[in-house]
Parts: structure tokens; C-alpha cells; sequence
């Protein structure tokens, strides 16, 4: 990607970034507000105000670099993983689905791929740390993460194909490029070829103008020889 494309891609995520850390945010806030302020509210707090200072200031300095994507997509990633591993509030895996289809827009297949891995991973966690608070939440886990497998799976083939389009676009602006290319020389060598002639013609010209004015030279001689001769 070029930096004007990273440029757009990441002013596009950084508010669907900033939307999903605000919502957590104001969920801890009034999880305090309410009375609840355990360690695991405080420690979830800390990295998602974290990960929206890390996100602010990325854009602001390398807003068209991939660093400011990397930092983007991590930062949240990371306040995801605590989040999911701290809470086990239900369909709290689901947040990741907007991050990962954000990450689509980088054209990246590794980070998708490690994107999905790194929630996929954190949940199969959550699933470890809090089996035994609730009766139902294995069973409702099964069904979380195979969610998370499919849009694992969808998200790394859609952004395959995307690079693939996209490089099959530009070969052919490529080819386009080159035959354009060649028809400009072609007109070129035909145009330096028509003034070689025209170069040429003008000399001819020139030529039989001089041949004009010398045969009528010396038919005015010959008509002053002739007027000569009759007197």
C-alpha cells in the first residue's frame, strides 16, 4: 500500500476503533459508578484508556505509515484480549468481529491472520479461566468460538482475494501502461519519420526552384539572343 492509501485506511478505522474502546469505556465507568470497583474493572480500564491514547497519538504522527495501522489494530487487540479475559460477561467475543473486518481494509494477510489467532486464542482462555463460574458457559463457548472460526476463515479468504484482485488490477493497469507506452513510441518513430520526409521534400523543393530559376534565366538569354540575332 502506498501512504496516501494508508493515509485513508487508517483515518477509516480509527473511528470504528475509537467506537469500540469508547463503548468499553463507558461500560467500566458505570460498573464504577455502580459500586462495582474490583481490581478486574480497574486493570480493564487502564488498558483500554491505554489503547485510545496509543490510537490517538499514531494517528497523529504516522497517520500514513503502516506503523500507525500496527499500532491501530494492536493497541485494540490488546485491551480486547484483557477485556476478554477479565470479563465474562456474555457475547463479549463478539466485539472483535468490527476489528477484524476493519483490519481487511490494510490488505494484509498476516495481519488478519494473527488478528484472528490472537482472539481466537484469548477466548479459548476465557473459556479455561471462567468454566467453572458458570454451568452454561461452556456450552454457550462452543458456540462462541466456532463463530470465531468462521469469521477466522471468511476474513483471511476475503482479504486473499482482495490482494489478489487488487494485484490482477494493477497488472493489468501495467499492461495497459506498456501498450500505451508502445503506441506513443510507434506515433513518435511515424512522426520523426513524416518530418525526415517532409525535411526532404522541402529540400526537393528547394531544388527545382533552383532548377525553375536557372531554365528561366536561360530562356530570358536565349529571348535576348534571339531578339539580338533578329535585329
Amino acid at each position: 500500500m502506498t501512504r496516501e492509501q494508508y493515509k485513508v485506511a487508517n483515518s477509516k478505522i480509527f473511528p470504528v476503533v475509537m467506537i469500540i474502546l469508547g463503548y468499553f469505556l463507558i461500560t467500566f465507568l458505570l460498573a464504577v459508578i455502580s459500586g462495582n470497583t474490583t481490581w478486574r474493572v480497574w486493570v480493564q480500564i487502564c488498558f483500554t484508556l491505554s489503547a485510545v491514547i496509543v490510537s490517538i497519538l499514531a494517528l497523529i504522527k504516522n497517520k500514513e505509515t503502516k506503523a500507525c495501522s500496527i499500532a491501530l489494530m494492536g493497541s485494540c487487540a490488546l485491551a480486547y484480549v484483557v477485556i476478554v479475559l477479565l470479563n465474562n460477561t456474555s457475547g463479549v467475543y463478539t466485539y472483535v468481529f468490527a476489528l477484524i473486518v476493519s483490519s481487511m481494509a490494510f490488505l494484509n494477510v498476516r495481519l488478519a491472520v494473527w488478528g484472528n489467532t490472537v482472539a481466537i486464542a484469548a477466548n479459548v482462555l476465557r473459556i479455561i479461566i471462567h468454566a467453572n463460574e458458570n454451568a452454561g458457559f461452556l456450552a454457550q463457548s462452543v458456540v462462541d468460538i466456532f463463530s470465531l472460526l468462521l469469521m477466522a476463515l471468511a476474513s483471511i479468504m476475503v482479504t486473499s482475494l482482495l490482494i489478489r484482485f487488487n494485484d490482477e488490477n494493477m497488472a493489468s493497469i501495467t499492461d495497459a501502461a506498456k501498450a500505451q507506452e508502445l503506441t506513443n513510441r510507434t506515433m513518435a518513430q511515424v512522426a520523426d519519420e513524416i518530418s525526415s520526409h517532409f525535411t526532404e521534400a522541402m529540400k526537393m523543393v528547394d531544388e527545382l526552384k533552383q532548377c525553375v530559376d536557372t531554365c528561366n534565366f536561360a530562356m530570358e538569354n536565349i529571348a535576348d539572343s534571339t531578339e539580338n540575332t533578329a535585329e
